[in-house]
């Protein structure tokens, strides 16, 4: 049996896991391995885009597991998060924030910058599902009303500025027809 090694010090260790509320970017900054269907929903990421990646890696005579961190095995995606991860940044890395835990409706209207729309939800009046169908009834809801599906990532989006302009004439208006 030859001497040469298998794995390397951060694929001998197993398969990590995303801790319960770690951000994105802590996870960027955790070396491991980590299935990819563990990890998408945190970095805002379909499993079509990873498919994508691979394929145009592999079509310029690249390698996904060197050059992206990833590869399949026993059907599922395994990630390399310290390959990974500046390969994430560079290539999709979203400008997304983080609603922090103690920011209420008020306060986060007052914000700047992009949030996932299920967080924003959670901190006003109007469910996640209200506000798809409003940004499915609009011809450009993100300049109307600052909502949006990011077709890349697959996930609702809230442009503060927009949206907070949007909720307070909505909020003010008084709007007896839709009590009928």
């Amino acid at each position: 049996m030859s001497g040469r090694l298998i794995f390397d010090e951060e694929e001998v260790n197993g398969l990590s896991r995303p801790a319960r509320g770690e951000t994105a970017e802590l996870l960027l900054s955790r070396p491991g391995l980590f299935f990819f269907k563990d990890i998408r929903k945190r970095l805002l990421l379909k499993p079509d885009w990873l498919k994508k990646q691979v394929e145009m890696i592999r079509a310029a005579g690249g390698d996904p597991w060197k050059d992206m961190g990833v590869r399949k095995v026993f059907q599922h995606w395994l990630v390399k998060m310290s390959v990974f991860a500046p390969y994430y940044r560079r290539h999709a890395a979203s400008k997304v924030k983080t609603v922090p835990k103690d920011v209420d409706g008020n306060k986060l209207l007052a914000m700047e910058g992009v949030f996932a729309m299920s967080d924003v939800a959670k901190r006003i009046p109007f469910t996640a599902s209200q506000l798809r169908y409003q940004a499915k009834q609009h011809d450009n809801p993100k300049e109307r009303c600052g909502l949006w599906k990011d077709e890349k990532r697959g996930v609702y989006l809230v442009d503060m500025a927009r949206f907070s302009v949007w909720v307070r004439a909505l909020w003010q208006t008084d709007d007896e027809e839709d009590d009928r």
